[in-house]
């Protein structure tokens, strides 16, 4: 996931919403098949709003994927982690 978050970043920069829909959805199938639905539910809302071609949500969005998947890491880190983030 940290390369797609990346690859997600570069995307918005050049404003390729098609790039940028692209990547969040990958995120959004990772996210699910690991059980991290809090993730899941933020890669499907930055998704839609690529979609809709909405610039000030997908760059709030992704700054709201990255912290969550920071979240992630740090709960898998410590073992603490219960497929809920």
């Amino acid at each position: 996931m940290p390369a797609q978050l990346g690859q997600l970043i570069e995307t918005i920069e050049k404003k390729d919403f098609d790039a940028v829909r692209r990547a969040v959805h990958s995120i959004k199938g990772q996210a699910a098949t690991v059980g991290a639905e809090r993730i899941r539910l933020a890669a499907q809302e930055t998704e839609e709003a690529a979609r809709a071609e909405r610039l000030d949500d997908v760059e709030r969005l992704a700054g709201r994927l990255r912290a969550l998947y920071l979240e992630f890491a740090k709960t898998v880190a410590d073992g603490s982690w219960r497929a809920s983030i």
